[in-house]
This record gives C-alpha cells, sequence and structure tokens, in this order.
C-alpha cells in the first residue's frame, strides 16, 4: 500500500464520522429530522436501521460520498459507501451516544493495515440536551502502520467541543506526536500540534476564527540534503461573510 492510500484511509475514516457533529442526536424523531434535513454536495445520509428502546437506542446510518469526493475516493481504491453504527441513551435531560464505524469485509483490510486487527479506527462520543446543545469529542486512534520501509506512527488525536441547536460552537484537538517515512525516503516528524477556534455553521460554510500551534517539525530528503525544520510555529485564521462591492 503507498503512503497516500494510509493518509487517505485515515482521512476518510475522520469525514466519515464527523458528520454528526452539528446535528446532535436527541431521540429517533430528531435523528431521522437530521438525516432529513442533511445537504451535502460531498455525500448523502441516509438510515439503515433504527432498534428503539426504552433506555437505549442503536441505529445505523448509511453514508455514500458523491460528485468530486466519490471520484478520489475511487482514484485511492478506497471505498465510497460507510456505515457508522450509534448507541444511544435515553436521559432524563437528555442522551448521550457513541458513534464508530462498522467494519465489513470491504472495509476491514485497509482498517487493519493503518491501525492494527481488531481495533476501532475512530470513536465519537456526544452529549446532548433537549435545548440542542451537544458537547462532543472525537478519538482518532493512534496509527502504528508499518511496511516495506514505509510507516505512519502517531498518538491519538482528540478533538472536543461543544455546539448548539443553531449550529454555533468552538472546539480544541491536539495530536502529541506523528512520524512518516515515505516509500522515496522523505521523512516527516511531527510534535505537540495543537488549535482551538470558535465560530458558526452557516450552510455548508464554518464560520468563526481558529488557531493552531505546532512545537516541532522536520521534513527531510531521503538522502537528507534538504532539510527543514520548523519551531514554536503558530496561525492564525478568520473566515468571514462579506458583501460584494458594487
Amino acid at each position: 500500500m503507498l503512503l497516500k492510500n494510509v493518509v487517505a484511509g485515515a482521512g476518510a475514516v475522520a469525514v466519515i464520522l464527523c458528520w454528526p457533529l452539528a446535528t446532535g442526536q436527541i431521540g429517533q424523531s430528531l435523528y431521522m429530522g437530521a438525516i432529513k434535513n442533511y445537504h451535502s454536495p460531498y455525500m448523502t445520509i441516509t438510515n439503515q436501521s433504527f432498534e428503539r428502546g426504552y433506555l437505549s437506542s442503536d441505529a445505523v446510518s448509511r453514508i455514500e460520498l458523491k460528485d468530486t469526493l466519490k471520484t478520489t475516493f475511487e482514484e485511492e481504491g478506497l471505498p465510497t459507501t460507510w456505515l457508522v453504527k450509534h448507541h444511544i441513551k435515553n436521559g432524563f435531560l437528555g442522551v448521550k451516544s457513541s458513534s464508530e464505524l462498522e467494519i465489513d469485509k470491504q472495509v476491514a483490510p485497509l482498517i487493519s493495515s493503518i491501525w492494527g486487527e481488531n481495533v476501532q479506527p475512530i470513536t465519537l462520543v456526544t452529549d446532548s440536551s433537549l435545548t440542542g446543545n451537544t458537547d462532543f469529542t472525537m478519538t482518532i486512534n493512534p496509527i502504528d502502520y508499518n511496511q516495506s520501509g514505509v510507516f505512519v506512527k502517531s498518538q491519538a488525536f482528540v478533538l472536543t467541543g461543544s455546539a448548539n441547536a443553531d449550529g454555533a460552537g468552538d472546539f480544541n484537538y491536539t495530536l502529541p506526536s506523528l512520524d512518516v517515512k515515505t516509500d522515496s525516503g522523505e521523512t516527516m516528524q511531527v510534535n505537540a500540534f495543537a488549535g482551538q477556534g470558535s465560530g458558526q455553521m452557516q450552510g455548508n460554510f464554518w464560520i468563526g476564527d481558529q488557531t493552531f500551534k505546532l512545537g516541532k517539525a522536520n521534513f527531510a530528503s531521503a538522502d537528507n540534503q534538504h532539510h527543514v525544520e520548523l519551531e514554536g510555529m503558530s496561525v492564525m485564521m478568520k473566515n468571514a461573510l462579506s458583501q460584494p462591492k458594487r
């Protein structure tokens, strides 16, 4: 497997599992409503199943990629249809849910080559109140891929935050370390990567401020003749809507 497929595979499962962050999951009716009202140029969401219980429920969402994103996945040899399992616990003032990929025969080889056998690559835990406010934690588990001199090794990436019913919220994320070697012998080491932001979803666009910091990074060519080192980098970004001038 080429390194780009490892990176694409890790990114793929992150993209697939991120969609519930803006919706929350408060009971069956709101879950179904969130799916019905979800519109994206990149994917479609449908309900595969919903088993409703008195204290908890289990649901499966079917995610199908489309247009350019589907073409990109196909070119990388990645699946374009994914299933996400949700376990929803009903509380007095809200619900808690956990989501993870359903690993079938089609995606199992990809997952096991990147994360290892019987490892769930990503988990998403949400805690939603009846008012629509949701706290969430998404964890991408450590990657340990090593094949034919190509390797990707990372500690867990953790994203935490909150969002309200109108799509406004904040988030923080951390990636303690990432170590990569490509099939051409190039290397990259990243340490203490972290960021935060706040803003609001407006349609398919996120409007707000965000910053990220990088403790240290090293990039080197195979012969070590070209070497770049970064330390103590900090970047601030802002997305804003503006009216065109006439």
